[in-house]
């Protein structure tokens, strides 16, 4: 059975704020995901231990989203990064496959640019 989508932004989340720094920006972006994760867990029936496929995919989810914020940490506190710190920003969007909501590939577009 395949896994369920990732979790994708709500219709009504607003767009990154252009005065954001990219740092900032890709940071709030994976709060927010990591924010519509905890409430979607705790509001969720009580499920039978190890037998909910969707639960579990959640808290997988939710455990992908704490390890990127805590590389893009990573990255950002990295003075000695041989490209630069945007480099490694950019580096790091590319490859997080939790950009994949129109907010994010939005993220992903004004980083390049």
């Amino acid at each position: 059975m395949p896994s369920p989508p990732l979790l994708h932004s709500a219709p009504d989340q607003p767009r990154p704020d252009r005065t954001q720094s990219p740092w900032d920006a890709l940071q709030a972006h994976l709060s927010g995901i990591k924010r519509r994760l905890q409430d979607e867990i705790e509001r969720y029936p009580a499920p039978i231990p190890a037998c909910d496929a969707q639960f579990n995919f959640l808290l997988e989810q939710r455990g992908a989203v704490a390890q990127a914020l805590q590389r893009l940490e990573a990255i950002r506190a990295e003075p000695s990064a041989p490209a630069g710190p945007l480099q490694g920003l950019l580096d790091f969007a590319a490859s997080c496959e939790l950009l994949t909501d129109d907010a994010g590939r939005a993220l992903l577009t004004r980083l390049r640019h």
